[in-house]
Order: structure tokens, then C-alpha cells, then sequence
């Protein structure tokens, strides 16, 4: 739920429903009280740094490390993962490493193998605005980049 409007509808029926359900709606609080009833403005600030903060969540992170194990096993092609991390704390010159995740599949082995073996000195870049399919750019070590 990242719509602000759809989180405060069901505050307003959390608010309603659960939480001043047995009191009387004089007692209850108002919609202005923004204690109970937080703007729309209040609401995209909470939304947004509840993605931030799950941006790299370990729990994903770890979800795609198991995901790329049961590829492996069923052969589909190379990966190489890098998991996010803060560094050692404490520390003044703490290393980050940055989250990344690359994939190769078969053909795109296969194609690179042919191409070391005939010694092409072309490289292969696929523009993905131009052909509709994901973005490939294959440099066999013969040209240079």
C-alpha cells in the first residue's frame, strides 16, 4: 500500500472500528486531530521513508540469494551476487559495499565462446529502445573496452 489516500482510509477505520468502537462519537477525536488522523502530506512522508528503509532489506537480499542457489542448481546460467552492506561500524574509513546482482544466461555464454573462438575483434550491443528486449551489451575480451 503506497497510496496515501488508501492508508488513510483504513486508519480512518482503525481509528473508528477499533480503537473508539465502544465510545460514544461526541468522545471520540475529531478529524482534525492529526494525532489520530495524520494529513495526506504527514502520510507520503511516512510511506516514503518506510520504502526507503526497506530499500535493502536483508530479508530480500536473502530471498534472492536462495532464489539464485535453486537457479544454479537447475543450470539456467552464471550469476554473481553481492550482498549491501554498511561496513564495520566503529571504524573511521568504513567500506560500503554496494548492492549487485549480474545474471548471464547460456545463449549469452555460448555467444561469447563463439566469438573467442573465431576471434572477432566486434563488440555486440543490443539497445533495448530499439528491439523491445532487455538491454545487452557483450564485449568479448578481443575488443579492447
Amino acid at each position: 500500500m503506497t497510496r496515501p489516500e488508501e492508508v488513510r482510509d483504513c486508519l480512518d477505520q482503525y481509528v473508528e472500528k477499533e480503537l473508539f468502537s465502544n465510545i460514544p462519537k461526541v468522545s471520540r477525536p475529531t478529524k482534525t486531530n492529526c494525532k489520530y488522523y495524520p494529513t495526506i502530506h504527514d502520510l507520503r512522508i511516512h510511506i516514503s521513508k518506510t520504502i526507503v528503509s526497506q530499500k535493502y532489506s536483508s530479508d530480500d537480499q536473502e530471498s534472492l540469494k536462495q532464489k539464485i542457489l535453486e537457479w544454479e542448481k537447475q543450470g539456467k546460467g552464471k550469476y554473481f551476487f553481492r550482498a549491501r552492506s554498511d561496513g564495520e561500524k566503529g571504524k573511521k574509513e568504513a567500506t560500503e559495499d554496494k548492492f549487485l546482482f549480474v545474471h548471464q544466461e547460456l545463449w549469452q555464454d555460448a555467444l561469447e565462446e563463439i566469438w573467442l573462438r573465431i576471434g572477432t575483434n566486434g563488440c555486440y550491443i543490443q539497445d533495448h529502445q530499439v528491439c523491445n528486449a532487455p538491454f545487452l551489451c557483450l564485449c568479448p575480451h578481443q575488443c579492447g573496452i
